[in-house]
């Protein structure tokens, strides 16, 4: 294993390796007309492949992401899970839209207690319901967990969805909770968090998680990395997420990078190549 030390990431000069970022929301709503420009800029900066998430924003989200056909995960966030207590035939409609073969995983889905848009009853039943279509579908879930550790926890060992395959996106706990995910048989996606000065349980987690159960994502518009912290994020900058994972556990970037991008390619059955 190489052991060269990396500096911080202060620039994003192209890597000898691929990239994938491995949950952006590329959608009108995030970047406007814009999404072509976008995409190029993170070809250009090397990237191999986005998987775009149209969760987050509604069913308009779900059917913008899938216009683009490219590799998609859809699914009802849990911020809009009252949508599915208002209209319940919205699972049927989802149902048919995760059998498409751009849809590569199901989500993102889960809970979040920190804002609670939506009611923790809805929350909860919407997740389980779609853990059941993920299981009909056969796809893998990406899960949004903020505040809702241990409710995340117990509610995916329920529903026995660690056998579908798991991503914990955007993760955010600390290294006894990436070793519960890890000892599930779960993966966790690093974010533009991780280059935050003050991410000090992040950083532990990103040092000390096996690099073949991790994936490195933009969450694009949000989260931007230093040093673009406070901008609109885009794809592009997951290189500077690669960086700062190699700066924290003493490893070429393209090591990380190369990593991670096979894990994204297996977990979501991805093709190889740009």
């Amino acid at each position: 294993m190489s052991k060269k030390k990396s500096p911080a990431p202060t620039s994003l000069e192209l890597l000898n390796a691929p990239l994938i970022d491995s949950h952006c929301h590329l959608v009108p709503r995030c970047f406007g007309d814009e999404i072509d420009q976008v995409m190029q800029r993170a070809f250009d900066g090397g990237l191999e492949r986005m998987v775009n998430i149209g969760a987050g924003y509604g069913m308009e989200g779900n059917l913008q992401a899938l216009e683009m056909h490219k590799r998609d995960a859809i699914g009802i966030h849990p911020h809009d899970a009252g949508l599915l207590t208002e209209d319940p035939g919205l699972y049927d409609t989802l149902l048919g839209l995760a059998r498409r073969p751009e849809v590569v995983g199901f989500g993102e889905i889960g809970l979040d207690f920190y804002y609670e848009h939506a009611p923790r009853a809805a929350q909860f039943e919407a997740l389980r319901r779609q853990v059941e279509i993920a299981r009909e579908v056969g796809k893998p879930i990406i899960v949004h967990d903020r505040d809702a550790h241990a409710e995340m926890l117990e509610t995916l060992d329920e529903c026995r969805a660690w056998e579908l395959g798991v991503v914990i996106h955007c993760f955010s706990g600390d290294r006894t909770l990436a070793e519960a995910c890890l000892s599930r048989g779960a993966f966790l996606s690093i974010p533009g968090v991780v280059t935050f000065k003050n991410a000090t349980q992040l950083h532990e987690v990103a040092a000390t998680a096996p690099l073949d159960r991790l994936f490195i994502e933009t969450d694009s518009p949000y989260l931007a990395p230093v040093p673009f912290r406070g901008k609109r994020n885009e794809p592009a900058w997951v290189n500077a997420v690669a960086r700062e994972i190699a700066h924290l556990r003493d490893l070429d970037p393209e090591e990380v990078a190369s990593a991670t991008s096979e894990n994204a390619r297996r977990f979501f059955r991805l093709p190889g190549g740009a």
